[in-house]
């Protein structure tokens, strides 16, 4: 995607305006009276510039006159200026509207004249037409501007390959290439596509902003910026802000406004307390031994008690045995019993 600055460029000098003068039709308004003093100036100088032939000081001279207040002798003398200039394109479209004969001062004796010249240069020059369908549009032929759409005449051009633009604000450039033979006349038509823009602003001054990935500039702009009709990606960036990001989507010919809402970066959270110290739990008290000494200790003795038992039950039952085996046991008849 291309970024472009919406405003039109000018014509980079003012020779390049003399053709566009030359090809203009006649003022809706009437010249008034103190328009054609005011130019006598202008013209007057430029009648001394010729005399001593410096030729680029008529054809600036001219030129102003002929701003001023729109006459065919003005135009006459700007085209025998360019000739010794080389710049005969240039004289011949001056001399072609010289004769359509509107302006005042036009001469009929000197319309002869004029068209024997037109017709000595014609044989080494090509004419160009132009169509442009918008009018107003700035019309350039190699970067000459020649006039502004629709141009009421063919231009006069060097043979050859040309390049002719059209320029307007709010539409984009169109420019073509053509090829001119000498003694023919070339054709060219251009069409003007309405561009599609972008207003946009931002709380914070000097913010970047990038449209789809690229850097259109920074906060404030002057102008809007011009984009191709459809989806966009607008970011604005500032250091110690939050960036906004934003999709905006733009017809063809359309204006769209986009404004970027810039926050301050919060200060950072305060950082958490410090944990409590760990502790460690004192030791359990070491056991205290008992001093009483062993044979005052409940177990011992009746362990002991254990023992004495077992052994006298251990006599006894040896005592009845021997008993028994010294006096066996007689057994007394049923019949006998009590």
């Amino acid at each position: 995607m291309g970024i472009r600055s919406a405003s039109l460029p000018q014509s980079a000098i003012m020779a390049a305006t003399i053709v566009t003068l030359a090809a203009a039709r006649a003022p809706a308004q009437a010249p008034t009276e103190a328009d054609r003093q005011a130019s006598a100036l202008p013209y007057d100088e430029g009648n001394r510039c010729f005399d001593r032939k410096d030729f680029a000081c008529a054809v600036e001279k001219y030129q102003a006159a002929f701003t001023l207040f729109p006459s065919a002798r003005t135009l006459l003398n700007l085209g025998l200026a360019l000739m010794p200039m080389g710049r005969d394109e240039e004289a011949a479209d001056a001399f072609s509207r010289y004769l359509v004969g509107d302006l005042p001062g036009f001469s009929k004796a000197q319309a002869k004249k004029v068209k024997n010249e037109l017709s000595r240069l014609g044989r080494k020059l090509g004419r160009l037409g132009v169509a442009i369908a918008e009018p107003g549009a700035e019309v350039r032929i190699d970067g000459r501007a020649v006039g502004a759409s629709p141009l009421p005449n063919a231009v006069h051009v060097r043979p050859g390959t040309h390049r002719v633009e059209a320029l307007k604000d709010g539409f984009f450039e169109e420019a073509q290439d053509v090829d001119v033979r000498a003694r023919a006349e070339g054709q060219v038509t251009l069409t003007l596509r309405p561009q599609s823009r972008l207003v946009l602003s931002a709380t914070q001054e000097n913010a970047s902003v990038m449209v789809d990935g690229a850097l259109a500039g920074a906060t404030p702009f002057p102008e809007p910026i011009v984009v191709d009709p459809g989806s966009h990606r607008i970011e604005a960036q500032k250091e110690g802000f939050l960036s906004d990001t934003q999709m905006v989507v733009v017809a063809v010919g359309a204006t769209v406004e986009v404004k970027l809402a810039l926050q301050a970066v919060p200060p950072p959270l305060p950082p958490p307390p410090a944990p409590e110290p760990l502790v460690a739990a004192a030791p359990p008290p070491p056991a205290v031994r008992s001093r009483t000494t062993w044979y005052r200790r409940w177990w011992v003795w009746a362990g002991a008690a254990a023992v004495v038992g077992g052994v006298t039950a251990a006599v006894l039952l040896t005592r009845e045995t021997e008993t028994d085996r010294e006096f066996p046991l007689i057994r007394v008849p049923q019949e006998d019993t009590l």
